[in-house]
């Protein structure tokens, strides 16, 4: 059987590609990743990093691993987003 993990590089993506992994039933693995503009770029490098650390050990299983660039999509007021900076506050009276 074939399987498709989406992998954000992020603790719950790996385990599941590791999970993946050691499932005897799954013969081949796919992997997506998704940069959709956030600031996740760290854990879109990480997943870069422990999909190859993990071909290094199950070469066989894992086949190919797609990042799939959608640019512009979200636009707004988040921290999460390039445009603006994390605000911080010291109690939740001031986050109001």
């Amino acid at each position: 059987m074939k399987a498709v993990v989406l992998f954000s590089g992020g603790m719950d993506s790996t385990i599941a590609l590791f999970w993946a992994i050691h499932e005897a039933s799954i013969t081949s693995i796919d992997s997506v990743c998704i940069n959709y503009g956030q600031r996740h770029f760290n854990e879109l490098r990480q997943a870069r990093t422990i999909w190859e650390l993990a071909k290094t050990g199950s070469s066989a299983k894992l086949n190919k691993r797609r990042v799939i660039v959608i640019p512009d999509v979200l636009v707004g007021e988040s921290s999460l987003l390039w445009q603006r900076e994390t605000n911080t506050y010291s109690n939740v009276e001031e986050a109001k």
